[in-house]
């Protein structure tokens, strides 16, 4: 039965502090990082959150290996950082590669943790329809513990997923297809959500702690 929409309002009440407790609590881990991505129509935009500390240590962005990094560290390590991202982040249409660009690339407070964020988009010459996502960073022998938590949204449907070494890709069809003949991948957790409304507001509850 379809919830009516004082329904889904309720439900919203009661799942967005339970989301928000368990997104926060895995948050303050040095391994744990976040994804938010958008399939448009032809296009996605990425923004990639990873600690501060796996960063500078993993990259050898932390020149003074303080355990912190400065805007000078960073912009001085962008190129390398930009070339890792994109060899370990691949996005696909069907077997189309799509044209990517880092539009922004900057420390910040997300989740109340210091994080770089990695502000991606990619394009591709036609409308999407079936898309893959393959996440490495950090995964292939560098630290085995980390984990990302990755929140997409597709149309109306809002999904989330847990990254690790053993569960990096996710396959997903655009809302343009019929998304119920899309298998559940096993580090799938949807949501469930019908509503454009709720979507919208559980996406940028999401955004509220950046």
């Amino acid at each position: 039965m379809k919830l009516t929409f004082f329904s889904k309002v309720i439900t919203l009440l009661i799942c967005i502090p339970l989301f928000v407790h368990s997104m926060n609590v895995k948050a303050y881990s040095e391994s744990v990082g976040h994804s938010v991505i958008i399939v448009n129509d032809n296009w996605m935009t990425y923004d990639l959150y990873l600690p501060e500390l796996s960063v500078g240590k993993n990259l050898g962005v932390d020149k003074d290996m303080n355990g912190y990094l400065t805007k000078e560290e960073l912009r001085l390590s962008e190129e390398s950082i930009e070339k890792i991202v994109n060899e370990n982040l691949i996005i696909r249409s069907g077997e189309k590669k799509p044209v990517r660009k880092v539009s922004n690339i900057e420390l910040v407070k997300h989740w109340n943790a210091p994080m770089v964020l990695i502000a991606l988009e990619y394009k591709f010459n036609e409308p999407i329809h079936e898309y893959s996502i393959e996440y490495n960073i950090f995964l292939d022998q560098i630290d085995g513990k980390h984990q990302n938590q990755a929140i997409i949204q597709n149309g109306e449907i809002v999904t989330e997923y847990l990254i690790t070494t053993e569960n990096n890709h996710i396959d997903g069809k655009s809302t343009n297809t019929d998304l119920d003949e899309n298998p559940s991948p096993e580090n799938e957790g949807e949501t469930n959500i019908g509503a454009f409304l709720f979507s919208k507001i559980l996406l940028h509850t999401f955004r509220l702690f950046t």
